[in-house]
């Protein structure tokens, strides 16, 4: 089921295009990646959603109007902390403006679960990323959103944020909540997500399952002998399989086991250095959409 339907949205300041006829769906429990370069449009795809800006054309519906907009949680890249309060004394004030009652208990275990002091300590002698945390805690744990909107939530993030933030994602996908992540930082966010979009010069190139992106673009890397290529380039040719060569590696792109693979090498009797498969890797396919897409 959609939890949100975007149709045909346009943006325009004077005669600069922001965005351009963007149209796509989110599903109940789906974590989204709104990939893009700075100044693709993505902070105005949010601003249009959140009900800030409004669009030159086109429409937004959610799947539940009328209470939707009191579930949504969203977290700025630039979300304000009170640096002369503690730690606790902001969870306090943030859970006021949600509607939440916070007891000390559950705000002590708030910042217990993201590593953070419970004493008077002021947030402005804080790193980056203990700030970046409590912005992510306020956001992820003092209300349980239907729908999340995460802009450039790993900004800032020290390993051990980047940990928590990971194992959060996990357990919002388990409680079904769907999240949109906005986000050029890609290699840090795409074992989080289900799902991804790219978008470029305010136009969207590309949505997907992660699963089925993965299926397609993991690859099989394979080193060999001189005196074997010609066996290996047959051996892709008759099985139909697609391949790219350089020196003395092959990388075949088909989707194949493991298994069928190694009886075709025996059967055509050729010699393996050595055989490895490659993770598919979002940041690049991201990077080869967007060249592509520039070289039109």
């Amino acid at each position: 089921m959609s939890i949100l339907k975007i149709e045909d949205i346009c943006k325009h300041y004077k005669t600069k295009k922001v965005l351009q006829d963007i149209q796509f769906t989110l599903e109940n429990g789906e974590i989204c990646g709104l990939l893009g370069k700075n100044g693709a449009g993505k902070s105005t795809l949010i601003k249009i959603i959140l009900g800030l800006v409004l669009p030159n054309q086109g429409t937004i519906s959610f799947s539940n109007k009328n209470t939707m907009r009191k579930n949504i949680g969203y977290l700025s890249e630039n979300i304000t902390l009170y640096s002369h309060l503690s730690a606790y004394d902001n969870l306090k004030i943030f859970s006021m403006m949600a509607g939440v009652k916070l007891t000390k208990k559950r705000a002590n275990h708030v910042l217990e679960t993201v590593n953070l002091p419970t004493d008077k300590k002021t947030v402005d002698g804080f790193s980056l990323g203990m700030k970046r945390r409590l912005q992510l805690a306020i956001v992820l744990l003092l209300k349980e959103y239907k729908f999340l909107i995460l802009d450039e939530p790993t900004n800032g993030l020290d390993l051990e944020g980047m940990l928590w933030f990971k194992e959060s994602m996990k357990q919002c996908k388990k409680k079904g909540q769907t999240i949109l992540i906005a986000s050029h930082a890609i290699s840090e966010i795409q074992d989080t997500l289900t799902d991804y979009m790219i978008l470029d010069k305010g136009i969207l190139l590309e949505k997907k399952k992660m699963d089925s992106f993965s299926k397609e673009k993991e690859t099989i890397s394979i080193k060999l002998l001189d005196a074997d290529k010609i066996k290996m380039r047959n051996l892709c040719k008759d099985n139909h399989l697609e391949y790219i060569e350089s020196q003395d590696n092959f990388q075949i792109l088909s989707e194949i086991p493991y298994t069928q693979l190694n009886t075709w090498i025996s059967q055509y009797e050729v010699y393996i250095k050595s055989l490895s498969y490659e993770k598919a890797n979002l940041e690049t396919h991201f990077l080869n959409v967007i060249r592509g897409q520039e070289t039109c």
